[in-house]
């Protein structure tokens, strides 16, 4: 029988390092935390993780010994949806009022809310985590609050997923401005795709119009580049009314037509840092991104992006800046 026992302040405090990055938070809140966080009696954890930001997401592989983590809320772990793939190993976790589900090599898991499961490992086990926020799912019309955890979704999206995202994460990669920017959309896209393929995932029982709002977002994702889209042609696509459509974006704080000159503007976003298109005017990004005109682009970035087109492509910090941010 193995005797576990909460981690030590110090241990607690490298744990949080590792994996959320640098975490300022005092003795007495990590000693309350490390309550939750147990290693057997016998032996020290060994923790070890690699982590790389792509703009507000962020990529983290963990190697650690045998640990318990006994319903945790660590700092902003609310506001994160934990997407979790077992490399090696074996993992044991159990919902709160729910049957234990053990995830073994291959297996993988979604978690947005910690306080609500119990994991234990006995042996050394390596994992990969993608963390999104939550409330940029959200405004794709994917709602995972009222799920908490979730075993095994995606289906056909979920492989890809784990593949791509491995080798991003991958410390050889040596990523170009662009290069993170579509890395950064492409995760995010797969991830919105392997809910929405997932029964009962798109959308939570309070707002059930997150689904339509979904799939409107997919079609100005395929065609925002055409300068014929509008909202009522996104609406005559999905085969709704255009009130109807719109009532779907009333609590996303975005409106149709802003959805549509959001993702026009990272469109454009990535034509500015592309060094094939270092000798294209704004009149032509504007148009090659749907826009009618320069003037519109830039009215557009500047609300995405806090800053004129021409600021982006010269600003130094462009490498920092993340697609989808505003």
């Amino acid at each position: 029988m193995v005797a576990w026992e909460p981690l030590a302040v110090a241990t607690m405090r490298h744990v949080l390092d590792q994996a959320y990055g640098r975490i300022d938070l005092p003795d007495t809140a990590l000693a309350q935390m490390a309550q939750h966080f147990l290693a057997p009696a016998e032996s020290e954890l060994r923790f070890a993780a690699e982590r790389r930001l792509l703009g507000e997401t962020a990529l983290v592989t963990m190697t650690h010994s045998a640990l318990r983590v006994v319903g945790p809320e660590a700092p902003d772990s609310r506001e994160l949806v934990h997407i979790a793939f077992v490399l090696r190993g074996t993992v044991t976790i159990t919902p709160k009022g729910g049957d234990v589900v053990a995830l073994g090599p291959g297996g993988s898991c979604v978690v947005s809310d910690w306080s609500a499961v119990h994991l234990e490992c006995s042996e050394t086990v390596r994992g990969f985590h993608i963390l999104l926020k939550s409330g940029r799912l959200a405004d794709r019309g994917v709602h995972v609050r009222a799920t908490r955890f979730t075993a095994d979704i995606g289906r056909s999206l979920r492989a890809p997923l784990r593949g791509f995202a491995l080798s991003v994460a991958d410390a050889s990669w040596n990523a170009s401005t662009v290069g993170e920017l579509v890395a950064e959309r492409t995760i995010e896209d797969l991830v919105v795709g392997m809910f929405l393929e997932a029964d009962g995932h798109s959308m939570d029982g309070e707002d059930l119009r997150a689904g339509l709002r979904g799939r409107a977002l997919v079609e100005i994702a395929a065609n925002h580049r055409d300068p014929r889209l509008t909202p009522a042609v996104v609406a005559a696509r999905l085969s709704v009314s255009l009130r109807h459509l719109q009532r779907a974006f009333e609590h996303a704080d975005q409106s149709v037509a802003h959805a549509i000159a959001r993702r026009r503007a990272e469109s454009a976003a990535l034509m500015l840092v592309s060094p094939m298109a270092s000798g294209h005017t704004m009149q032509q990004i504007a148009y090659d991104c749907g826009f009618s005109s320069a003037f519109e682009l830039r009215a557009a970035f500047r609300e995405h992006y806090a800053m004129l087109p021409s600021e982006y492509r010269n600003d130094a910090r462009t490498p920092a800046l993340a697609l989808g941010r505003g």
